[in-house]
């Protein structure tokens, strides 16, 4: 298991949370707090450097969806991969990901 590292980028009315390692029961908390503590414009989680995912992290990004978006702003998740695209696909989230690339400083 590769430990996870969360970095945030500010760009012109956008954060990107940018997670890398997996996500799972023991961290999926870490990444619900970064998303939450760059709320009030909107959040791109880029997802191109996960590796794994368990559904304590799809829960942790389905709560912090649901926050943000109670909060007026917009979460979207970008660059899933391999098997953390097929974690969403199982679980009917393939909706929630965008092919488009996160935004760069």
């Amino acid at each position: 298991m590769e430990a996870l590292r969360i970095t945030t980028e500010r760009g012109d009315g956008w954060y990107r949370v940018v997670p890398v390692g997996d996500v799972d029961i023991a961290v999926a908390y870490q990444l619900g707090t970064a998303i939450m503590a760059v709320a009030g414009s909107t959040v791109v989680v880029d997802l191109s450097g996960v590796t794994f995912i368990d559904a304590s992290g799809v829960a942790a990004l389905v709560d912090a969806q649901r926050q943000v978006e109670a909060g007026g702003s917009r979460m979207e998740l970008r660059g899933a991969q391999g098997i953390v695209r097929r974690v969403f696909e199982i679980v009917g989230l393939q909706d929630w990901l965008t092919d488009e690339p996160a935004p760069t400083g």
